[in-house]
């Protein structure tokens, strides 16, 4: 048996028509359809058109073997994978690096801000209390020598 006829056969079967009604809806006869569904003739490119119309599927759906489909739209979906795997791992490398940059700066800003405790606490030992505006001049100081983007 053809892939047509095969797919004739289960199309029709799966749309719940009988050859007789499939056949009246084509203006054919059973025997016609018949014939088609068991491969002892092959329908020409018009009546082709018209079952797959009558049918709502493309020829494509009447003549293609579907193992053949299947295989396609496996090995698409294998490569789709590919291509989501290679990209879940680039996002996987640069969330690392953006992990491994703010771990740098977040050290560097511990850093920072303990040489701010200890400058104010060398400040605070070694100025009379006079306001607190030192400071706030002496922490701009830091910041403006820490080497800080």
């Amino acid at each position: 048996m053809s892939t047509l006829s095969e797919n004739l056969k289960r199309i029709r079967k799966e749309k719940g028509l009988s050859q007789t009604e499939l056949g009246k809806r084509i203006e054919m006869s059973q025997q016609a359809i018949h014939y088609y569904e068991n491969g002892q003739r092959e329908p020409n490119y018009e009546t082709l058109r018209h079952l797959a119309g009558v049918l709502s599927v493309s020829i494509a759906d009447l003549v293609m073997d579907k193992a053949d489909e299947f295989e396609d739209q496996n090995r698409q979906l294998e490569n789709d994978n590919d291509d989501l795997t290679e990209e879940n791992q680039q996002l996987y490398d640069e969330n690392q690096d953006l992990k491994d940059k703010l771990e740098d700066r977040e050290n560097r800003l511990a850093g920072i801000w303990k040489q701010a405790q200890d400058l104010i606490s060398d400040l605070v030992d070694e100025r009379p209390y006079d306001g607190i505006q030192w400071v706030y001049d002496d922490l701009d100081e830091i910041m403006e020598r820490a080497d800080y983007d």
